[in-house]
């Protein structure tokens, strides 16, 4: 009996070791190749990847972020860095390409050794880097990517997400749009993941609160003339037109390219006028506001009145500039 029971305990210890290993490898496997809490040994820079667009559709938001990215690392290496190290950032262009994303990614943690990555505004170009990221067991910052599938089904253990996304935007305007403009909708849908999937929460939303989904029209990426959207939406007469495009790519520049001639902006002036107005909008103020039932309707219409101004204040402002002050 007793040997019985110490070849029980035997194999019982064996198995605990097993199942204590295999839940090791499977928690630090992908860790092996890089370690960010080893680095924070050594004395050299902590490198850190910027992986924000430069070209393609995304290209002005990804220069901003880009901007505010050095500017806080400016800011930590004059404070000392990190533990003492330095900070250095090494950017790569993800030309709004799940493809190169997933280069620049492969690149920067293999040949430059970065411990972080950060940046990326397409949603596709945001999964592609994070499934290196994972690969490697790499932290991923994902910033600036507004699709629900990046806090869903694309999301993993390296991967950090703090951007608001399609679903929060819904919840925080479908039902008061419905009450204030009417249940008869039209849809400008971007025509990759992060524009369907809006789109996707967008008519969940509607529908659940009686609205009617009458047409959803798909703009391929890099679309700049909309011309044959905008009449069409006119043919149809919604009572709301709802954008998982970017509200800021189609409605903004317009208002401003009316009013840069008025005001008389030519070359560089009025481009930066209409590129400025282009800028997105507050509206995680709005969703905040109505997840802490913060006065929300206030704040919403705050929000919508500052944007729908602001490319009068810009456009009035740089020309205002442009004669000298």
């Amino acid at each position: 009996m007793n040997d019985h029971s110490e070849v029980d305990q035997g194999r019982r210890r064996t198995l605990l070791q097993a199942i204590a290993g295999g839940t090791a490898a499977t928690f630090f496997g992908p860790w092996r190749v890089n370690h960010a809490w080893a680095q924070a040994a050594q004395k050299k820079p902590l490198v850190i990847g910027l992986t924000m667009d430069a070209s393609g559709q995304y290209a002005a938001s990804g220069a901003e972020e880009r901007l505010g990215a050095m500017m806080a690392i400016k800011e930590f290496n004059e404070k000392g860095g990190v533990l003492g190290r330095r900070i250095e950032a090494i950017h790569m262009d993800t030309e709004t390409t799940p493809a190169t994303g997933s280069r620049v990614a492969e690149r920067m943690i293999t040949r430059n050794e970065c411990a972080f990555l950060i940046g990326a505004i397409h949603s596709g170009v945001a999964n592609a880097i994070s499934q290196v990221a994972q690969k490697y067991g790499c932290v991923y910052l994902n910033s600036n990517s507004s699709s629900p599938t990046e806090i869903g089904k694309d999301c993993h253990r390296v991967k950090f997400v703090w951007d608001g996304n399609g679903t929060n935007f819904a919840h925080a305007i479908v039902k008061n749009a419905i009450n204030v403009n009417g249940k008869r909708w039209v849809m400008l849908t971007n025509d990759y993941v992060w524009g369907h999937s809006t789109a996707k929460a967008m008519r969940t939303l509607v529908e659940a609160n009686g609205g009617q989904i009458v047409e959803e029209l798909l703009v391929p990426q890099n679309t700049r003339d909309f011309s044959a959207y905008l009449l069409k939406v006119q043919q149809i007469k919604p009572n709301v037109v709802a954008t998982a495009v970017g509200v800021s790519l189609i409605l903004m520049p317009l208002a401003a390219i009316g009013w840069a001639h008025v005001v008389g902006l030519q070359g560089p002036a009025f481009q930066a006028g209409v590129l400025q107005s282009s800028m997105p909008t507050a509206v995680m103020a709005t969703i905040l506001a109505l997840e802490f039932d913060a006065q929300p309707q206030f704040v919403t219409s705050v929000v919508c009145i500052a944007t729908l101004l602001s490319p009068l204040t810009v456009t009035l402002l740089i020309a205002y500039l442009q004669r000298g002050g």
